[in-house]
C-alpha cells in the first residue's frame, strides 16, 4: 500500500519522500527475514526490534504525507492501522521469543541438529565418540 499512494498524486513528486517512506516500510520486512534466518531467539528477537522500529518510521512518514496533503485521512488511517497490527504482532512475537518456552524449543532444536549433522554427538560432548569415517565402516 505504500509504494501505491507513493506511486501517484502529489506525494509521487516529493522524490524525497518517496524514497524514505518506501525504503522505511520494505526495512520492516527485510528485518524480520533476516531475524528469522538467524533462528536464534535473542538474534531473531533484536531483529524484530529493528523491523519495528522501521515501521515506527513509516507511521512517521505516514503522517508526514497526510499533512502534506498527499493522500486522504482514510487512506492514512488505514495505513496506520496495519502498521499497529504489524507492530502488535512484532510485539507478541518478541515477548515469546524472550520467555523459557522459546529458549527451550530452540535448545531442542539445536541439540537435534547437531546429533542430525555431527553423528555421535551428545550433550556435554564437543567432540564425535567416532570418526565419521569409523560410523561409515571405512576404518
Amino acid at each position: 500500500d505504500v509504494v501505491r499512494l507513493s506511486s501517484s498524486g502529489a506525494g509521487s513528486r516529493d522524490r524525497r519522500w518517496v524514497e524514505q517512506v518506501r525504503n522505511a516500510a520494505r526495512g520492516g520486512p527485510r528485518n524480520i527475514s533476516e531475524g528469522f534466518s538467524r533462528f536464534a531467539p535473542t538474534e531473531f528477537s533484536e531483529f524484530l526490534s529493528y523491523a519495528k522500529a522501521s515501521l515506527d518510521e513509516t507511521k512517521n512518514h505516514v503522517y508526514d504525507g497526510h499533512e502534506s496533503g498527499y493522500f486522504s485521512e482514510q487512506e492514512r488511517d488505514r495505513l496506520i492501522s496495519l502498521l499497529k497490527r504489524t507492530i502488535g504482532g512484532i510485539n507478541r512475537l518478541i515477548a515469546y521469543l524472550e520467555s523459557p518456552d522459546a529458549v527451550r524449543a530452540f535448545e531442542e532444536h539445536r541439540k537435534r541438529q547437531r546429533q542430525h549433522f555431527l553423528p555421535g554427538w551428545e550433550p556435554g560432548n564437543s567432540r564425535r565418540t567416532k570418526s565419521p569415517g569409523a560410523q561409515a565402516g571405512y576404518s
